[in-house]
């Protein structure tokens, strides 16, 4: 049985000692111990490059969310995101819901209707649609009277008021 030893120091992973069941030999000094300790510390190296990723998903998260806080009309692709994020779509997905309560793509249609509340405020209903990133006139409808409760025609005359 063998057993390598490792230690980070400073952001360098050293090996610090190889031991198998006869002899103890000081870090990398035996040929044949040399390619499975470079294995092993190939391991580790890829061990922590992962977690590095994993932590910095949770910032690239945030990057995202304001992104498209900024511009919801932007087309954002989830493929694109979850790269970003270095994760993959479906646990990008998971992730963004359980951080933010709301899947990316539901996130972007609230900003987009936000938007909308804003600019229906001094202009048409026609103008505001592909400013805020909507297809069509319908598809704002739908959307904004999902999000709101009203349509946007009945929104402009209760702001009105």
């Amino acid at each position: 049985m063998s057993e390598i030893s490792y230690s980070k120091k400073n952001d360098r992973i050293e090996c610090v000692r190889y031991k198998d069941w006869r002899k103890s030999y000081p870090p990398h000094t035996h040929t044949g111990h040399m390619t499975v300790g470079y294995e092993c510390y190939s391991m580790v190296v890829l061990c922590i490059a992962l977690d590095a990723c994993a932590e910095s998903s949770v910032a690239r998260l945030d990057e995202l969310q304001k992104s498209i806080l900024e511009n919801p009309e932007n087309i954002y692709l989830i493929e694109q995101m979850a790269h970003d994020a270095c994760i993959s779509p479906f646990h990008m997905i998971r992730e963004f819901k359980k951080a933010f309560g709301l899947t990316p793509h539901q996130f972007q249609m609230q900003c987009k209707v936000r938007k909308a509340q804003k600019l229906l405020e001094e202009r048409p209903a026609a103008e505001v649609t592909f400013d805020a990133g909507f297809y069509d006139q319908s598809h704002m409808d739908r959307c904004f009277k999902k999000v709101v409760g009203l349509s946007p025609k009945e929104y402009k005359k209760a702001v009105k008021l």
